[in-house]
């Protein structure tokens, strides 16, 4: 059964659709360091690849998906356990927010048909924060982020049979970020294109809701 906490559902972010996005969260020199650190954390890249989801309806799971992923560096993981931005995303949900881990990743969408299939994230990442730090051969709708605001009440299972309803397609350009309430709104990447290279910051935070 899809149960979604009342505070998460009042606040001013999902009121909004439950996602907002920023053209400039980050100074334009960080999101600069951010894609060097990037690039250079690729060489510690792995490849996550499963090749059909698994029965999980609701949040998290094993979705289907292909992508290149590294651990975040310093930079990364410094903005992600400070303080500053922490208090700048709860500002925008309308909730407290702490990290659900010791640091944050990069992913790269970089070979013909990279991608990630419609999923919520798991429990513990009530709020995911994207940015784009590069794209490159931007061809047609390769790459672009999908989000479902008004399909929320839907199992996993009758989204993916049916993904073009209801679709809110995005490309965010470099240095855009989007504030996202992950563990709600089902969402999804959509394979990039032969010579298509798009590389993303992700950071995942855990709402706190008092009882």
């Amino acid at each position: 059964m899809l149960m979604i906490p009342r505070r998460i559902l009042s606040t001013p972010l999902m009121r909004r659709g439950g996602y907002q996005v920023v053209p400039k969260l980050f100074a334009p020199e960080i999101v600069a360091a951010l894609k060097q650190e990037a690039v250079s954390q690729q060489s510690l890249a792995c490849e996550t690849r499963v090749r059909q989801s698994d029965t999980e309806s609701v949040r998290g799971g094993d979705p289907a998906r292909k992508f290149l992923n590294a651990p975040g560096g310093d930079l990364q993981t410094a903005l992600y356990l400070g303080k500053v931005l922490p208090q700048a995303l709860a500002g925008i949900v309308g909730l407290p927010l702490v990290p659900t881990g010791p640091a944050g990743t990069f992913t790269y969408y970089c070979r013909e048909g990279d991608f990630l299939t419609i999923h919520r994230d798991i429990v513990a990442c009530d709020v995911a924060l994207i940015t784009c730090l590069d794209e490159q051969g931007i061809r047609s709708s390769g790459g672009k982020l999908c989000v479902y605001p008004g399909r929320i009440w839907e199992y996993l299972g009758s989204l993916r049979r049916d993904p073009v309803r209801g679709a809110v397609a995005m490309r965010l350009e470099p240095g855009e970020s989007i504030i996202l309430l992950g563990g709600v709104v089902p969402h999804c990447t959509l394979p990039v294109t032969a010579g298509q290279r798009r590389i993303v910051s992700l950071l995942c935070y855990r709402a706190v809701i008092s009882k």
